[in-house]
């Protein structure tokens, strides 16, 4: 941690958090709720999450290498209980391929549609973007999502797999979760928070986060 309640997440080639990260060729540097079978969000739970993002050195999530485009770099993802498969995560931040983009999915299309709600411009190389998002989770549900003090999303949408025999839908990950490849990116979350605790105060009065060498 370069200064309190800012976390930095390096994430270099061959990072894998889990035996099947090697396997689906993908890494991650993250901090991730403990007992997630019990805490997070259940059907129905409105949920308040706020932080900010800078982006340091991030060759990794620009354009496409090789060909080939990377469809996905989470600074922020709420997943659900998975124990054999590994499924997409039901709300996420997705910064790959120079954009910017909010993301959701459900049992409504299964794991492999993705609901996007919001693109945009990438954030360049030391800029504070801060983030408030108030998601209900559930087949009635909902999403909305300010990005610095704008709010950008306000759409009715199922969010998580909610068939699923689990009390929760979704448990958040902060850091960075990427596809495999050889090159080292950086990316910092300052102040993360999240609850059902209303944080909407923090769209237009952001933590303070100080000026750090990127």
């Amino acid at each position: 941690m370069p200064h309190p309640d800012v976390f930095r997440f390096e994430l270099r080639s061959n990072d894998f958090g889990w035996w099947a990260d090697s396997e689906d060729k993908k890494r991650r540097s993250e901090i991730i709720t403990a007992n997630n079978t019990t805490v997070g969000a259940g059907d129905g739970d409105t949920i308040w999450t706020a932080f900010c993002v800078v982006l340091g050195d991030h060759p990794g999530l620009l354009n496409s290498q090789g060909g080939v485009a990377f469809p996905f770099g989470f600074i922020t993802q709420w997943h659900s209980v998975d124990t054999t498969v590994g499924r997409g995560p039901v709300l996420a931040v997705n910064v790959s391929n120079n954009a910017l983009k909010i993301q959701t999915r459900s049992d409504t299309g299964g794991p492999s549609v993705v609901n996007q709600h919001y693109s945009g411009a990438v954030p360049a190389k030391g800029d504070k973007t801060y983030i408030v998002m108030q998601a209900t989770f559930g087949e009635v549900g909902h999403l909305n999502a300010w990005i610095n003090g704008s709010q950008l999303v306000n759409a009715d949408t199922p969010i998580g797999y909610y068939n699923d025999p689990h009390a929760i839908l979704g448990y958040p990950h902060w850091g960075l979760y990427a596809i495999n490849q050889p090159t080292t990116d950086i990316v910092y979350i300052a102040n993360p928070e999240w609850g059902t605790t209303d944080l909407s105060a923090r769209i237009s009065s952001p933590l303070p986060v100080p000026d750090l060498t990127w």
